[in-house]
């Protein structure tokens, strides 16, 4: 059986979304997935890879270790909060990590 009939783009189009079962915006939103989802990945990967420092120093005060983000942003740590031994290895990691110096 023969058809008289003139395909057209839009025919190939149609029939490929139909082939496929998925509409165009499916499409792409998977797309957009899985690119978000490597670039999670990437930065998970990074992340440990290049290990940034998060303090720039750090103060001892009479009841509170403050450590630094920023020339104006610090934590408080109270010291009372930790035994004698975590307060010890806390200012170990400190001295060895992070710079006592002021700015």
């Amino acid at each position: 059986m023969e058809i008289p009939h003139q395909l057209t783009e839009q025919d190939f189009v149609e029939a490929y979304s139909a082939h496929r079962g998925r509409r165009p915006i499916l499409k792409w939103g998977y797309r957009i997935f899985f690119w978000m989802v490597v670039g999670l990945a990437a930065v998970i990967l990074l992340a440990f890879l290049v290990q940034p420092t998060t303090h720039i120093r750090w103060i001892e005060g009479k009841n509170q270790i403050l450590p630094y983000t920023s020339p104006a942003c610090f934590n408080i740590l109270p010291i009372r909060a930790l035994m004698p031994e975590q307060v010890a290895d806390l200012r170990g990691m400190l001295k060895q990590y992070i710079s006592s110096k002021a700015y």
